[in-house]
């Protein structure tokens, strides 16, 4: 079976569609933390959901825990 990707890079277009607009309607970021913050959110959110869980408990649990936070509640091991 041959295994063909798309010609086209539409996922990753679509991936980032919800942050722009995000953005765009917040009138983007005032300083270079925001502009930090937001990707951490965002790149948690997004894994949270490609890996099929609820990410309100997860970003709960980071804000509770911080840096004690265990990675293991958002990514699998693939080994």
């Amino acid at each position: 079976k041959i295994n063909r990707k798309p010609p086209t890079n539409n996922h990753a277009e679509q991936t980032l569609r919800q942050p722009v607009i995000l953005r765009k309607i917040i009138f983007g970021s005032r300083s270079e933390l925001d502009v930090q913050v937001l990707a951490v959110n965002f790149s948690i959110l997004h894994t949270a959901k490609c890996q099929g869980l609820a990410p309100i408990p997860i970003l709960a649990s980071l804000l509770r825990n911080g840096h004690q936070h265990p990675d293991s509640q958002i990514f699998r091991d693939s080994s």
